[in-house]
């Protein structure tokens, strides 16, 4: 190729760099080599190298199964409960614990209007961990029919505080709007404490409605131990029920419990058990050995490299995890927040998305029903770029998988400094962007400078294994002492570069 083509560039680029390649074979065929030996024809038939995982789960070397996410809703305080309406027009309700429901269309539009509005009665604070406000929230298997509905929020009875759970009505005049003069008190029970306050609310197959109540005590149970007369005859006890699975304290420290998936668009994840932790931000599954009955544990990662690399897909979420949910299809969703706050905007609903293998196409259509709105309509608009995302810049001409290192992170992009800058740190960046090898990391700006981008990072410090660079040590996130000629970079590569 090189003695008949090197003369083409000169009429393909005005790039003078490029046509230098034309007098040195060794780097004009370097540059237009390909990682991938595959690219041109992929004879998946007989490579078992690329079809033996065909249409499976990708798994990481560990074992941790690696899925994408879908921005579903967002801007929301707090997101506790997401429920659906099961009336054929595949809305869904999203709550806030500061006391507002949120009706949504299934193209993700939201109504302007609140479907509930109980924000005036609801007890809570701007306070961080607050576990107090509106909990939860379940329709009425008949809601169809008879518009009632469920909801469980606290509030303040003089000095004291108590949980409530009343049943509202749909509005004879809107489909979307409860009517607030309908409520009807069917419980109250007194807290002692701020915490442990419960919040889940499920109609059960038998038709009756369950309440989750928690202890209303706090650490230490001051008030009294366990075991005291009540009457167990009216309340639902563990007691010698073992879990079917425990996890320690170094994996997280409080379980949100989830869903195990019924949904049609992705067939692999039928039959498994999806669940997270609030402070750890792990997102977990089980999958039950239906001979032994034993159930399997994995972790589940975001997908790396192209994994996510999809129209509308992430692979980041916001670590706090509030509240797993299904849609009227049975697809999974989870609400996760940034900032743990009644009063902060932080939180998200993400839909599961298993990119390794969806359903046939057609397999999964759905016809919703029409729904009569009212209210304006606020148009979906996704904002999540992944927290730790990272891309490579790179002056023109220059092959894929290498330049400079652009970050994503408290909303914006920007560089970061070499200062520490090494290979290990080079590792987490290449190996995020889906390449298996770093073979160098660059400084002093090599790929170019950053210039109108702020500097995001500096001091980073890895120990190669971490999933993106704000796991590792670094200065807090906009602290620096460099300028963009500092800037740094990567040159990453699918083959190992020492054979």
């Amino acid at each position: 190729m090189w003695q008949t083509c090197r003369g083409l560039f000169r009429h393909l680029s005005p790039d003078r760099e490029l046509w230098a390649l034309e007098g040195n074979r060794a780097k004009f065929c370097r540059y237009l080599s390909l990682d991938d030996t595959d690219y041109c024809f992929p004879r998946l038939l007989v490579n078992e190298n690329l079809n033996s995982n065909l249409g499976r789960v990708v798994a990481d070397a560990k074992g941790c199964l690696q899925l994408c996410l879908e921005e579903v809703a967002n801007g929301l305080r707090n997101p506790v409960a997401m429920v659906h309406a099961r009336d054929g027009s595949h809305r869904f309700f999203v709550a806030e614990q500061v006391g507002l429901v949120w009706a949504y269309l299934p193209d993700r539009s939201r109504l302007e209007k609140p479907f509930l509005n109980v924000s005036r009665a609801v007890l809570t604070s701007p306070w961080e961990g607050d576990e107090r406000g509106f909990l939860g929230i379940a329709l009425h298997p008949g809601f169809r029919h008879n518009g009632k509905l469920y909801v469980y929020y606290s509030v303040g009875v003089g000095f004291d505080e108590w949980i409530r759970i009343s049943e509202f009505r749909v509005s004879a005049d809107d489909m979307n709007t409860v009517d607030h003069n309908s409520e009807r008190i069917i419980l109250e029970i007194e807290e002692p404490a701020s915490n442990h306050n419960g919040g889940q609310l499920l109609f059960g197959d038998d038709g009756y409605l369950y309440i989750f109540t928690g202890d209303g005590g706090m650490a230490g149970d001051p008030f009294g131990k366990f075991g005291n007369a009540q009457n167990k005859y009216v309340l639902l006890w563990a007691d010698d029920v073992l879990p079917i699975f425990a996890y320690p304290h170094k994996l997280g420290k409080s379980v949100t419990g989830g869903y195990v998936y019924r949904g049609c668009e992705y067939p692999n994840l039928n039959g498994l058990y999806i669940f997270g932790d609030f402070m750890s931000g792990r997102l977990m599954s089980l999958r039950e050995n239906l001979e032994t009955g034993q159930w399997r544990y994995s972790e589940i990662c975001m997908g790396r490299g192209q994994t996510c690399a999809f129209p509308g897909l992430i692979n980041n979420y916001h670590p706090h995890i509030i509240s797993f949910a299904e849609d009227e299809a049975g697809e999974l969703y989870f609400m996760s927040t940034g900032v743990p706050s009644a009063a902060a905007a932080r939180g998200v609903v993400y839909k599961v998305i298993d990119p390794s293998r969806r359903a046939p196409p057609g397999t999964c259509h759905i016809q919703p029903s029409r729904v009569k709105v009212r209210s304006r309509l606020i148009r979906f608009v996704p904002r999540e770029t992944s927290n730790g995302a990272v891309r490579l810049v790179r002056p023109a001409g220059l092959s894929p998988g290498r330049g400079r290192v652009e970050v994503f992170a408290g909303g914006r992009w920007g560089t970061v400094c070499d200062d520490a800058w090494d290979t290990k740190a080079a590792a987490v960046v290449c190996r995020q962007l889906g390449f298996a090898h770093a073979v160098r990391a660059t400084k002093r700006a090599e790929f170019g400078e950053g210039h109108g981008l702020p500097i995001l990072l500096d001091d980073v410090r890895c120990a190669g294994g971490e999933r993106n660079l704000l796991e590792c040590t670094h200065a807090a996130v906009g602290t620096h002492n460099c300028e963009h000629q500092e800037d740094a970079g990567v040159v990453c590569s699918h083959e190992d570069p020492d054979l």
